[in-house]
């Protein structure tokens, strides 16, 4: 991976859950499913993100830091596609 940010997203059932955007480094590929088996060994449970995001780049501010709301938005314009 390149960069990723982890962000939450609103969840009916417990509140909020962490979702990651990631971009991958060039010639690199994985799948989300990949990623969580890989997560399980150092992370616990509800530390794994429940939605994986593939994208070319992250939003960033004008400072250069991840925009979190652009991410959050990433999320929403995908779910309602």
């Amino acid at each position: 991976m390149a960069d990723v940010a982890v962000v939450g997203l609103p969840d009916p059932r417990l509140g909020e859950v962490p979702v990651a955007a990631i971009v991958m480094r060039e010639g690199l590929s994985m799948q989300g499913v990949d990623l969580q088996v890989f997560l399980r060994d150092s992370l616990l449970a509800y530390q794994i993100p429940a939605r994986f995001l593939f994208v070319d780049t992250l939003p960033r501010t004008a400072s250069l830091k991840v925009d979190r709301n652009a991410v959050r938005s990433l999320f929403d314009s995908r779910s309602s596609d």
